[in-house]
């Protein structure tokens, strides 16, 4: 059970972002998982949902091909089917993919990211084979997360204009897709663009190979691949920058969300109570006020992320870090008037 998103970005580079929950199919749904899903292979980032021996058979394929391009990786992994022998009639045999690549425009020198939903064994009524997709939601945690997007398109409380909401739409359909008792909400992100790819792992997510962390901090930070031993507790050093980040933005992201929440309850009371409507738009300018403070927090942490830039990721957290101290410097002098 799996919940795989992918979308686009409506900016000028037409960014794509592909998330990925964290835990295995299993028979006991209980016990979360800790299992990379997100893989890359040159620059295509792609994750898979069905059973896991046939998603390690692909994604082992996919990556020995060193650097495919997305139609290219997409061919190997309906080649990869076949060699499988998948029956589409069998449930337990369906196998998709979400890839996010960047391909060459005909006739042009510009490179532009792209989203392919890669039917390796699409069931009973889809044929094997792969499309150009603005968006793919696929997996068990699919259908709760096509619910909250179609609601929100719907009431007009949606529009992915830069990585930032895009960052936040991530998260917030991760949460929602976590209520499915076969899905986790500790999420893998890729952003890809035309010329770069950045990742994000949860902290607990435990990467299959030395290989995958090198290719993690190159993607990211742009660091070299080094010999296992003289570079172990820099690269621990790195991946505890990259830990804390994921923290930090989670945090701004839920505080973007609860602010778009507040905004949205008293826009509605504003129509439906008149009488009252001078106050709830003054709660509603409020709230967006916070919600514009909040996202700047968060700005400057995906901003750093997405730009390659660890000094600027660090000094980003450093102002988290100082802002959330001085909070709980509040919340101790708060706590120790009560005691009186």
């Amino acid at each position: 059970m799996t919940n795989v998103m992918g979308f686009t970005v409506l900016d000028d580079d037409k960014n794509v972002y592909l998330v990925a929950d964290s835990q295995r199919t299993a028979i006991d749904y209980m016990q979360k998982g800790t299992v990379q899903k997100l893989f890359v292979a040159g620059n295509n980032a792609f994750a898979s949902t069905g059973m896991s021996p046939y998603i390690t058979s692909l994604s082992q394929a996919v990556i020995e091909l060193g650097d495919p391009t997305p139609k290219q990786a997409a061919d190997k992994m309906l080649e990869i089917g076949k060699d499988l022998k998948l029956d589409r009639k069998n449930p337990d045999h369906r196998l998709e993919t979400v890839l996010a690549g960047v391909e060459q425009i005909a006739g042009s020198k510009e490179r532009r990211p792209v989203l392919y939903h890669v039917f390796v064994s699409g069931g009973e009524r889809l044929e094997s084979g792969y499309f150009s997709v603005p968006t793919a939601f696929v997996g068990s945690g699919g259908s709760l997360v096509w619910g909250a997007l179609q609601r929100d398109m719907e009431t007009s409380n949606i529009e992915v204009k830069d990585i930032i909401e895009g960052m936040m739409l991530g998260f917030s359909l991760g949460q929602t897709a976590g209520h499915d008792i076969g899905v986790d909400d500790k999420l893998q992100i890729a952003l890809v663009g035309p010329d770069r790819m950045r990742l994000l792992y949860h902290p607990l997510v435990n990467l299959e190979s030395l290989r995958d962390y090198f290719t993690y901090f190159a993607k990211t930070f742009g660091v070299r691949a080094q010999e296992q031993g003289e570079t172990d507790q820099r690269f621990t050093d790195i991946n505890a920058v990259l830990n804390d980040l994921y923290h930090a933005i989670l945090i701004g992201s839920s505080s973007m969300s609860v602010a778009d929440r507040t905004v949205n309850r008293n826009n509605t009371m504003s129509k439906v109570d008149s009488s009252n409507r001078e106050r709830y738009e003054k709660q509603r300018l409020e709230a967006l006020a916070e919600r514009d403070k909040q996202k700047g927090y968060v700005k400057e942490l995906v901003d750093g992320w997405a730009g390659g830039d660890i000094a600027q990721v660090v000094a980003a957290l450093n102002s988290y870090r100082d802002r959330r101290n001085t909070r709980y410097s509040k919340a101790v002098e708060f706590v120790k008037s009560q005691q009186k």
